[in-house]
């Protein structure tokens, strides 16, 4: 955890330290009232009535924007920075949706819907946050029906990247068709995956962070590629 310490704070008696705080609350109590007056600007704001036929994927499938308001008269929708491709969302996005749960039943009693959207897809955003418990059926979605699973598992065979290369043209002569290596979570791979898995490859004796996993497997695979058409990258 990062750590922002203070430094060289100033040191003064009880009496100046009193006048301080004092002047520090008026300033305070300015920032509220203007705070104040902008909800109230905000409230009154014009309205835009909607013409368009918004649609949204969710978990359960296909929903309207008025299917969002679940029948309440308002809808509070909060945009959770995370877009395609994006190995993390927001930081201060994830902090505030760590609370979201606790405020749900107080805002639904108050005649109010809420909701959190995002522009990734929805497998990325499902796989992202699936608990380990899940993580399984969220990586199967992915992977295309009859397609020959390869897991990294610290217990799978360890190949140098010569090997690798022509165990990946031996697939393809082979017609295995689709090969998809899977990479699990910072927990690793659930063992319903393990066991579907044909095949168990590891990338070194070493202890890797998932995404620095990913990054030498891609990483790999080129260098595969670049192997077996005999390209200078390989002799690097």
């Amino acid at each position: 955890m990062k750590n922002n310490p203070i430094k060289n704070p100033t040191i003064v008696s009880t009496e100046k330290w009193l006048a301080a705080r004092r002047e520090f609350l008026r300033e305070e109590k300015e920032f509220t009232h203007l705070r104040e007056r902008l909800a109230a600007r905000r409230r009154e704001l014009p309205w835009v009535k909607i013409d368009k036929a918004y649609t949204f994927e969710s978990p359960g499938g296909r929903v309207s924007l008025a299917d969002l308001f679940e029948g309440r008269s308002q809808l509070v929708v909060y945009h959770f920075m995370f877009g395609p491709g994006w190995e993390e969302g927001c930081k201060s996005c994830s902090y505030v949706s760590d609370h979201f749960d606790g405020a749900l039943p107080h805002v639904n009693a108050r005649g109010v819907s809420f909701t959190a959207i995002s522009s990734a897809p929805l497998e990325e955003i499902e796989l992202r946050d699936a608990p380990p418990a899940q993580l399984g059926p969220a990586l199967e979605k992915r992977i295309v029906p009859g397609a020959h699973v390869v897991a990294l598992d610290m217990a799978g065979v360890a190949r140098t990247s010569e090997q690798f290369a022509r165990w990946l043209d031996a697939k393809s002569t082979q017609g295995k068709g689709n090969v998809v290596l899977v990479i699990g979570g910072a927990d690793g791979l659930p063992p319903s995956l393990l066991v579907r898995a044909l095949e168990k490859l590891s990338l070194s004796a070493m202890t890797f962070p998932h995404r620095l996993a990913r990054l030498v497997l891609a990483e790999q695979l080129y260098r595969a590629v670049t192997i077996l058409r005999n390209e200078p990258y390989a002799r690097l």
